[in-house]
C-alpha cells in the first residue's frame, strides 16, 4: 500500500503540473496576456507547483523535515540530474542572457537561502525576504524576457501561435483542464507525502532523507520530462531556462510560501551537508554555463555522476 501511494503520487504530480501549465498558457492566450509575463510566472510556477503543494502538505502534516528536504533535494536534482542527463544526449545551449539574469539571480537567492538555513529556522520574516526576491526576479525577467521564453511557452502549451490556432481553444474546456490539473496535484501530493512519511517510519530513516531522495525526484519529474523531450528534439536552449527559473521558484517561492504558513526548522544534517551540496552544485552549474555558453556531454556526465554520488552518500552506498 505504501509503494502504491508513492507511485500514485509520482504519476499524479507531474501529470497535474503539465495540465495546469498547459491550461494556464492557453487561457492567457485567450485573455491576451503577454506571453513573456506568463512564461516567467505561469510556466515557472507551474513546473514548481508539485513542490509547493508537497511542501505545504508536509509542513501542515507535522513533517517539516520532509518539506525542507523536498526544496533542497529538488534543486540539487534539477542542477545535476535534470541538466546532466539530457546533456549526455545533446549539449545544452546556454543563452548569454540566461547567465546574466537567471544564473546570477539563482546564485543570489541561493546565498540568501543558505544564510537562512545556517540561522536554523525559516520564519515569517525570512519567508517575506524570499518572496520579495521572487517578486524582484519576476519583474526583471518580465522586462528582459527573451525569445527563448516565448518558444518555451509554446512548447508547454502545445498550441499554435497563429490567430486561427487561438480560436480553436474553448474557454470552458481550458478551465476544466486547469481544475483537473490542480485536483491531480492535490491528490498526488497527499499520496506522496502519506506514503513517504510511512516509508520513513518503517525504514527508520528521517523524513529529510525521504524528502531529499524520493520526494525530490518525484517533484522534479516535470522539469526532467521537459528537458528530455527538449534534448530529443534538439531544442536544448529551452532546458536551462526552465531549470534555472524553477530553481529560483523553489528556493524563493516554495520555501517562502511554506515558511509563511508554517515555520520551517532546518535539521543539523541538512545544515551540515545538504545545504553545502546545494551551494556547490549551483556554483558548478554557473561555471559550466559561463565557461563557453554551452554544457557539453562531458560536463553533463560530470553533473549526472555527481548526482549519483550524492544519492549514494545519502543511502549509505
Amino acid at each position: 500500500m505504501i509503494f502504491f501511494l508513492i507511485l500514485a503520487g509520482l504519476i499524479l504530480l507531474p501529470a497535474g503540473g503539465e495540465l495546469v501549465v498547459r491550461g494556464s498558457v492557453r487561457l492567457s492566450r485567450m485573455l491576451n496576456i503577454s506571453p513573456l509575463v506568463v512564461g516567467v510566472t505561469v510556466v515557472g510556477f507551474g513546473t514548481s507547483l508539485p513542490e509547493v503543494v508537497v511542501s505545504i502538505n508536509a509542513a501542515l502534516s507535522g513533517s517539516p523535515g520532509l518539506a525542507v528536504g523536498n526544496v533542497v533535494g529538488s534543486n540539487i536534482a534539477n542542477s545535476l540530474l535534470v541538466i546532466g542527463l539530457p546533456a549526455l544526449f545533446a549539449p545544452v545551449i546556454v543563452d548569454t542572457r540566461a547567465v546574466l539574469r537567471d544564473g546570477v539571480g539563482l546564485l543570489g537567492v541561493t546565498i540568501v537561502f543558505v544564510g537562512i538555513c545556517l540561522h536554523g529556522l525559516l520564519n515569517t520574516w525570512s519567508a517575506i525576504i524570499l518572496l520579495a526576491l521572487l517578486c524582484f526576479y519576476v519583474a526583471i525577467a518580465t522586462r528582459t524576457g527573451s525569445g527563448s521564453e516565448t518558444r518555451s511557452l509554446a512548447s508547454h502549451a502545445n498550441v499554435q501561435t497563429d490567430e486561427s490556432g487561438q480560436k480553436k481553444q474553448h474557454f470552458i474546456k481550458t478551465l476544466l483542464i486547469i481544475l483537473a490539473g490542480f485536483a491531480a496535484i492535490a491528490a498526488g501530493a497527499e499520496c506522496l507525502v502519506s506514503g513517504a512519511v510511512e516509508l520513513a517510519r518503517r525504514l527508520g530513516v528521517s523524513n529529510e532523507i525521504i524528502g531529499l531522495t524520493i520526494v525530490a525526484i518525484g517533484t522534479s519529474l516535470p522539469e526532467l520530462v521537459t528537458a528530455l523531450v527538449a534534448a530529443y528534439r534538439r531544442q536544448t536552449d529551452l532546458t536551462l531556462g526552465n531549470v534555472l527559473g524553477s530553481n529560483i521558484f523553489n528556493l524563493a517561492g516554495v520555501a517562502g510560501v511554506t515558511g509563511l504558513i508554517v515555520p520551517l526548522p532546518f535539521s543539523d544534517e541538512i545544515a551540515r551537508y545538504d545545504i553545502w551540496v546545494l551551494a556547490a552544485t549551483t556554483v558548478l552549474l554557473f561555471l559550466f554555463m559561463w565557461s563557453h555558453y554551452r554544457i557539453s556531454r562531458v560536463e553533463g556526465g560530470i553533473l549526472f555522476a555527481g548526482y549519483c554520488l550524492y544519492i549514494g552518500s545519502l543511502i549509505g552506498l
